[in-house]
């Protein structure tokens, strides 16, 4: 007698995933845009049809297409020596005592656009998501080929100051404020702690010392104070558990909100988002 089980590696997630995991490490290995267009188009076209019967391996050729297209249209060169660069800031900084790393996107030199970003260290500072910046910098090619795939960063360097331009807001600024405020009720709340509340609940360590770091990767407790599925699957067991309208939709509705929320509290942490994606899908 069958058993009613469906076996793992016929689910449509377990597609999903081979496709998101294959469509990037292709396209890490095409040396053109053009070869990307000639397998992505008819994947997609065969995915969609595939999708009716198994929806499995139809998604797994969907994603395979999508991720094919995302990282193959990003140019793969960057500016590599020194330049002087204008350029917003894209993502949350990384914020610690001695410096702070930023990814810059609209990024020109000479008043003409590069079409890439551009990933700098610089002395500690108070930067934000939005700011404008000038910079002189020393920049090289990133060692890291999957971060240049999936971020679109193909250029990296160190400077020694910047001099701020302007600064502007959009949604996703305001989703990013969300987090600075919280961060600030918990250091309100924890008090001398709130370094290590803040780096546990929401991956905030900029309050964090390089002997901080130093002194729980030794104690073998570091993972404790990574943002990670982890703490998704909580949110969303507990969630699960308290909301319950009578409409799955509904439901679903106020669970991807709250968790939505999560994920920005998180500045959209990778580990975070891609947890919320696939446990929602699922």
């Amino acid at each position: 007698m069958e058993s009613d089980t469906v076996l793992f590696h016929k689910r449509p997630l377990a597609g999903a995933a081979a496709g998101a995991a294959l469509g990037v490490l292709v396209a890490t290995l095409l040396p053109s845009f053009w070869i990307a267009i000639a397998i992505a188009v008819p994947s997609m076209v065969l995915g969609v049809f595939v999708c009716r019967k198994r929806a499995g391996w139809g998604l797994l050729l969907i994603l395979f297409a999508l991720l094919l297209l995302r990282v193959s249209a990003v140019p793969h060169t960057g500016p590599v020596g020194r330049y002087t660069l204008v350029g917003t800031v894209a993502e949350e900084p990384e914020l610690s005592a001695k410096k702070t790393t930023v990814v810059l996107k609209n990024v020109q030199v000479d008043e003409k656009p590069i079409g890439t970003r551009v990933r700098l260290t610089l002395p500690s500072s108070s930067l934000r998501y939005g700011d404008t910046i000038r910079v002189t910098a020393d920049l090289e090619e990133p060692n890291n080929s999957y971060e240049s795939a999936a971020k679109g960063i193909f250029s990296v360097g160190t400077a020694n100051k910047f001099v701020l331009l302007s600064h502007g807001d959009d949604a996703y600024g305001t989703l990013l404020r969300v987090r600075r405020y919280y961060a600030e009720q918990l250091d309100a709340m924890y008090g001398d702690q709130a370094a290590n509340a803040k780096a546990m609940l929401i991956g905030d360590r900029s309050d964090w010392t390089e002997e901080d770091t130093e002194q729980y990767a030794n104690l073998g407790i570091l993972h404790i104070f990574a943002v990670s599925g982890m703490h998704v699957t909580a949110l969303t067991t507990v969630l699960g558990y308290f909301i319950r309208t009578g409409r799955r939709g509904v439901d679903l509705a106020i669970m991807v909100f709250i968790a939505g929320l999560y994920c920005a509290l998180t500045s959209f942490s990778p580990s975070v988002l891609r947890a919320t994606c696939f446990v929602f899908a699922l």
